[in-house]
């Protein structure tokens, strides 16, 4: 149903005529005529003053998938939840925009932090550098503790600018007149970018193993250790690219409600989240308690492809847990 049919049928409904409605908006009876044979459109001001003396949403009058029965029912819902302006959601992308890059940046340094402790502990045990394996561990670990807590300090701060905006990612909103059609227009500008580079950062991880596979070409552990540097490099790379633009997409996503910011998916229960941060502090552990305990650096990454392959398992049925309990 059009703008002009739902005038018509919200005018009758009130009993009015046309020159009683003309008069209720300030306008002469020839422009309401013209709105109601869809010769001509309201200004945004007199949709806002339609919508308040008809007592139903802008959305229901703008938005043609809107029908008539649902303005009872949803008009109260409407009014209940929290309204996102044009200059709200500019702001949001903006901030978002300035942020992609520290964020995909701090990824990108967590990544790295492992691999001063996984070269060092491997150069000491096979004596290509002068110094002890455990004086190698802890200058490895000083390291990786040092990078991590600037990756989580740069987190701290982003986190801390856009926490405003913290209910587009947990709770259910209406976009004001206007938001909708900007955000979607963005999105498809954006998306050439976003596919090209999901494109390298699939490539760089898929073609990460080749460093860790050339190097078994040589019959020497440090070859070996140099060559896992090279992977985790290689999918550190490929992360950042795949942060720098997801999170931009993400926050159209937001805005939008689509993909993992559904409505449906925001009401789902919080137990995802806590299993997933449970899980991965719980592996850091084991990872840093094997690799002191044990002294075997060269070994003990192997907790982390098969903590990631067991994680995906886990969040198949979290997800299915989540779900069922709803």
């Amino acid at each position: 149903m059009i703008l002009s049919e739902k005038i018509i049928q919200l005018r009758k409904k009130q009993g009015w005529s046309q020159e009683e409605l003309a008069m209720q908006m300030n306008v002469s009876r020839q422009a309401v005529s013209k709105w109601e044979q869809a010769q001509s459109i309201p200004d945004l001001d007199k949709i806002l003053l339609l919508s308040q003396l008809f007592d139903v949403s802008t959305d229901y009058l703008l938005k043609d998938d809107f029908e008539i029965e649902e303005a009872s029912t949803n008009e109260e819902k409407a009014y209940n939840v929290r309204r996102v302006s044009l200059e709200e959601a500019n702001k949001f992308l903006s901030l978002k925009e300035k942020a992609r890059f520290w964020v995909a940046f701090a990824t990108f340094l967590c990544i790295l932090s492992p691999i001063p402790l996984i070269w060092l502990g491997g150069a000491a045990s096979n004596d290509v550098i002068s110094m002890t394996t455990n004086t190698a561990g802890v200058v490895g670990l000083i390291w990786l503790l040092v990078q991590v807590a600037v990756a989580v300090t740069i987190f701290l701060m982003i986190d801390s600018q856009l926490n405003q905006y913290a209910y587009l990612e947990k709770e259910i909103f209406e976009l004001e007149y206007g938001v909708d059609s900007m955000v979607k227009q963005r999105k498809e500008q954006f998306r050439p970018t976003y596919v090209r580079y999901n494109i390298i950062g699939v490539v760089l991880c898929t073609l990460s193993s080749i460093p860790l596979f050339a190097s078994n070409l040589y019959n020497k552990p440090i070859y070996q250790v140099t060559g896992l540097v090279g992977l985790i490099f290689m999918i550190s790379i490929g992360t950042f690219c795949f942060i720098l633009v997801g999170t931009k997409w993400a926050a159209m996503q937001q805005l939008l409600e689509e993909g993992d910011y559904s409505r449906e998916k925001k009401q789902k229960s919080h137990v995802v989240e806590i299993i997933a941060w449970v899980y991965w502090l719980l592996t850091t552990a084991l990872y840093l308690f094997l690799s002191f305990t044990r002294y075997d650096w060269e070994t003990s990454w192997i907790i982390w492809p098969i903590a990631g392959i067991l994680f995906g398992a886990i969040m198949v049925v979290a997800n299915g847990f989540s779900t069922h309990k709803k």
